[in-house]
Parts: C-alpha cells; sequence; structure tokens
C-alpha cells in the first residue's frame, strides 16, 4: 500500500529533513529547520534520541503532511485528515489535566475556525 501511495514521488523532495539526516548532514533548501538538524546532530546519541520526537512532530510529521495531503485525491484528504486529527485529539490529551485537554482542544478550535 505504501509503495502505491508514494508512486511516482521523489522521496527527496518530499522529506528534505529527513534525507539530510540520513546523509548526516543539513537537508539541502529546508531553510531554517535544517539548522536545527545540524545543531542536533552535534550533540550525544543520547541527546539526538531524546531530541527526535519532538523534532519529527514539529517540523518533520507536519512538513509530511503538507507534502502528501495536496498529492492525494481531493476525495480522500478528508478521510486521512480526520485520521490524523483523530490521533492528535485521543494521543495528544493523553495524560493532561482537565485544564490541559481544554487548552490542547481550544487551539485545534481556533486552527479549525480558520478554515471558515
Amino acid at each position: 500500500m505504501m509503495g502505491k501511495m508514494t508512486e511516482g514521488l521523489d522521496m527527496k523532495e518530499m522529506m528534505p529533513m529527513m534525507m539530510g539526516m540520513m546523509s548526516g548532514g543539513a537537508a539541502e533548501g529546508a531553510g531554517e529547520k535544517a539548522g536545527g538538524t545540524s545543531q542536533m546532530m552535534q550533540g550525544s546519541p543520547a541527546q539526538h534520541m531524546s531530541q527526535m520526537p519532538e523534532m519529527m512532530l514539529k517540523s518533520m510529521m507536519p512538513h509530511c503532511i503538507g507534502m502528501m495531503l495536496p498529492a492525494m485525491a481531493p476525495e480522500k484528504r478528508g478521510e486521512a485528515a480526520v485520521s490524523i486529527l483523530s490521533a492528535v485529539v485521543e494521543k495528544g490529551a493523553a495524560g493532561m489535566t482537565d485544564d490541559q485537554r481544554r487548552s490542547l482542544h481550544d487551539s485545534l478550535q481556533e486552527v479549525l475556525g480558520q478554515l471558515r
């Protein structure tokens, strides 16, 4: 299935940060984001692992989603977006206090409100 989804896509174009990390240097053309990657590469392996989830969530995943959704058929985008947002709501709120959960939901509502 993944092969069909990525058929005809240049992965270097789709995920420049990932390609930069895999080659051991900063990603070409990734601008500011590449600086964070190259800075991360300077620390110890333990530092790399602790920074990886945050870097993936803040820059790599939004970039990937931003590249993949427009490449999908318009009628399939809603289904993918609902799946992504459901994971953000469910897993993002895990272990949060009621106030933190409300703040997360308010932030998401604000973004969704911008679409109207």
